[in-house]
C-alpha cells in the first residue's frame, strides 16, 4: 500500500505544481504543452486537461484519430477551459479533449453519393462516443454499457397539435415519372417531426427526424467530414420546412428553427468510415414560441417526435421483416426544399452484415440521415447513401439500423434514458483508495455528487 501511495505522490506532485485546475486549462500549447495520451486511451489537447479530469498521461497523442490533435494549431488560443466546461457531460462519463476551431465546408453530396467512401475496416474503439457542442468543445466517452429501456419508445404529436387549424395548408404535387412524391402537407404529424438540418455553409444539407423532446436522429456523415477530417458546423433544424415560391429563398419554416446544442456520433465513423457507424444524434436548445402562448420549448415538445424500435438481427445480418414496407422521407437536392417521400421501395431490402441493410428506395443527395420508417411510423434506422452493390453489379443504397446495441446507445444519446453513468470516471483507480479519492474530488459532479 505504501509503495502505491508513494507512486501516486510522485505522479501527482509535479503535475499539481504545474497545473491549477481551479483556474482552468488554457488551450495554447505555448502555455500547456502538446497533446498527451491518457491512461484511458483518449488523446487530450494537453496534460492539464487530462490531469484536471483525473487521468494519468504520457507525452504524445494515443495514435489513430488522436494523432489529428497534433495537427490542430491551437497556438494563440487564449480561451481557458474551466471545470464547468470539462464536467458538463461528466455524468455520462464524457471527458473534454479539445476544441474544434476549423470546420469543414465541403458539400456533403459531393463525397457521399458521388463516390464510394465507405470502408470495410472496423475500429476497436468504434463504439466510443464523440460529442461536439455548438461552441466546438469536443468530448469523448468510452462507456459501452448503456441503460436498457423497453422498445418501442413512445411517440408524441407535440403541443402544436392543439393549434393545427392555424397552420398554412399546401397542395399535393406529384414529381415527374419516378416513384417519389411531394409530401402533401409537411405541417401534419408525422411529417412535421422531420426537417432540414442546416450548416454554416448551406441550408438543408441533410435530413433529421425528431425521436425525443430534445433530440433527432441523422447520419454521422452529416456531422463529421471523413475526407477533410473535420467536423461540420451544424447550426439549426427547421422541422416541416417546405417549398414556397412566394418567399425570397423559396422556403417557409412553418414552426421556425431551433439552434443546435451538441451532436453525438460513433468514434468509429471518424476512425474508419465504416458505414455501420454512420448514425448520429443532434440535440437542440430550447427556443421561445410566444406566438402560440408557449414560452420556451424544445423542438420535440413543440412539433412532436417519432418512436424508435429495436431491429432484429442474427450473428451475420439484419433479419427484421418490417423493412419490406419501409419508406424514406427527406429533402433531395434535385427538388430543393421540397419534402419528398419515396413510397414503398421497389424491392425488399437485404442484408449481408450486422447493423446494416441495402435498399433500392429512390433517394438522392440531401436525404442523408432520413429515417427508415415502418408503416406505423416507427424509426428503424437512417439512410446514408449509395455505394457498390455487394452481391450484384451496379449501385445500391444503404441504411444503418437500430439493432439492440444501437437502440440502447441512441436512446441514451437522445435523452430517452436516465443517462446515469454506468461507472464513475475514476473507476480506473480500482482499490487504490487515496488515488480514487483525489480523482473523485476533482470530478465531484460525476462521482460523489450523483
Amino acid at each position: 500500500m505504501w509503495n502505491a501511495l508513494l507512486l501516486l505522490i510522485l505522479w501527482v506532485a509535479p503535475a499539481a505544481a504545474q497545473y491549477n485546475c481551479d483556474a482552468g486549462c488554457s488551450l495554447d500549447p505555448a502555455l500547456m504543452g502538446q497533446p498527451v495520451c491518457g491512461s484511458d486511451g483518449i488523446s487530450y489537447a494537453n496534460g492539464c486537461l487530462a490531469f484536471c479530469q483525473g487521468v494519468k498521461f504520457t507525452a504524445g497523442s494515443c495514435g489513430g484519430e488522436g494523432d489529428r490533435l497534433e495537427q490542430i494549431d491551437l497556438s494563440g488560443q487564449t480561451e481557458v477551459i474551466t471545470r464547468e466546461i470539462m464536467s458538463r457531460f461528466a455524468k455520462e462519463s464524457f471527458r473534454f479533449v479539445t476544441k474544434e476551431i476549423d470546420f469543414s465546408r465541403d458539400p456533403i453530396r459531393d463525397f457521399i453519393h458521388n463516390s464510394n467512401v465507405f470502408s470495410s475496416s472496423v475500429s476497436p474503439d468504434g463504439f466510443d462516443t464523440v460529442r461536439v457542442t455548438s461552441e466546438g468543445y469536443k468530448f469523448i466517452s468510452k462507456v459501452k454499457s448503456f441503460a436498457k429501456i423497453q422498445g418501442p419508445t413512445p411517440s408524441y404529436e407535440g403541443r402544436i397539435a392543439e393549434n393545427q387549424p392555424r397552420l398554412r395548408k399546401r397542395k399535393l404535387v406529384v414529381i415527374g415519372e419516378d416513384t417519389r412524391t411531394m409530401v402533401p402537407d409537411s405541417t401534419i404529424f408525422p411529417y412535421r417531426t422531420m426537417g432540414g438540418l442546416d450548416f454554416d455553409f448551406s441550408d438543408s444539407g441533410c435530413t433529421l427526424t425528431m425521436i425525443s423532446p430534445t433530440s433527432g436522429i441523422t447520419a454521422a456523415h452529416c456531422l463529421y467530414d471523413r475526407a477533410a477530417k473535420m467536423t461540420f458546423n451544424v447550426t439549426r433544424f427547421a422541422p416541416g420546412r417546405f417549398y414556397d415560391p412566394g418567399q425570397i429563398d423559396n422556403t417557409t419554416e412553418p414552426f421556425g428553427t431551433w439552434d443546435v446544442d451538441y451532436t453525438s456520433y460513433f468514434k468509429g465513423w471518424e476512425e474508419s468510415g465504416n458505414e455501420i457507424y454512420d448514425m448520429g444524434v443532434v440535440t437542440f436548445k430550447k427556443r421561445r414560441r410566444r406566438f402560440l402562448g408557449i414560452f420556451s420549448v424544445y423542438p420535440g415538445e413543440f412539433v412532436g417526435y417519432l418512436s424508435i424500435d429495436r431491429v432484429g438481427e442474427d450473428n451475420s445480418n439484419v433479419t427484421d421483416a418490417r423493412f419490406s414496407n419501409m419508406t424514406i422521407t427527406g429533402y433531395p437536392y434535385d427538388m430543393k426544399h421540397k419534402m419528398i417521400t419515396t413510397g414503398l421501395c421497389p424491392n425488399a431490402p437485404f442484408s449481408t452484415k450486422p447493423k446494416y441493410i441495402y435498399h433500392t428506395c429512390d433517394t438522392m443527395p440531401g436525404m442523408s440521415g432520413a429515417a427508415t420508417l415502418t408503416n406505423d411510423n416507427k424509426v428503424l434506422g437512417v439512410h446514408n447513401g449509395a455505394h457498390n452493390n455487394p452481391i450484384a453489379p451496379g449501385r445500391v443504397n444503404g441504411a444503418t439500423v437500430l439493432t439492440p446495441e444501437y437502440f440502447d446507445i441512441v436512446s441514451s444519446w437522445a435523452g430517452l434514458t436516465s443517462q446515469a453513468p454506468q461507472t464513475c470516471t475514476c473507476a480506473e483507480f480500482g482499490s487504490r483508495r487515496i488515488a480514487r479519492l483525489i480523482c473523485n474530488l476533482r470530478n465531484f459532479g460525476a462521482c460523489l455528487g450523483r
